[in-house]
């Protein structure tokens, strides 16, 4: 059961952490191609830095030693996502960001868990998920 009370132990959101190289680089990349804002870069040759778009916010921190990743892929794994990213107009929000370049590992289609979504890999291996709701008659067209 949900509560939607912001008293003091009001959860206000999570910010996924991703370990990269390049810092610079890769908030680049989440604005150029996904549309993100840079929020900030923190050092001259940043070692932390954040990106946003709308309520979405992801984290990135240098990675020392170079090459290490938290990621899905890092771990071996050969499904999951490192992010669910919830937009409001998947399919817009899809053409844009394959306009722009993203790498598109699952293309976007009706799932059997109730939404529409997609799954891009960024420039260090982050597997992220972009869905959204999905209409009833979205499942029923690809079951016909």
């Amino acid at each position: 059961m949900s509560e939607h009370h912001h008293g003091p132990k009001h959860f206000h959101g999570v910010v996924p952490v991703f370990l990269v190289d390049d810092v610079a680089a890769t908030a680049e990349y989440y604005r150029d191609v996904l549309g993100f804002g840079v929020e900030f870069l923190w050092g001259d040759d940043p070692i932390y830095g954040r990106v946003i778009r709308d309520d979405a916010v992801i984290d990135f921190v240098r990675s020392e030693p170079p090459g290490r990743r938290n990621s899905v892929a890092a771990s071996g794994g050969m499904t999951g996502a490192d992010a669910l990213i919830i937009v409001g107009d998947v399919e817009e929000v899809y053409v844009e960001i394959q306009e722009k370049g993203a790498t598109v590992l699952e293309r976007l289609a009706p799932r059997e868990y109730g939404m529409l979504d997609c799954m891009i890999e960024d420039l260090n291996g982050y597997r992220l998920t972009i869905g959204g709701g999905l209409e009833d008659d979205d499942l029923d067209e690809e079951d016909a």
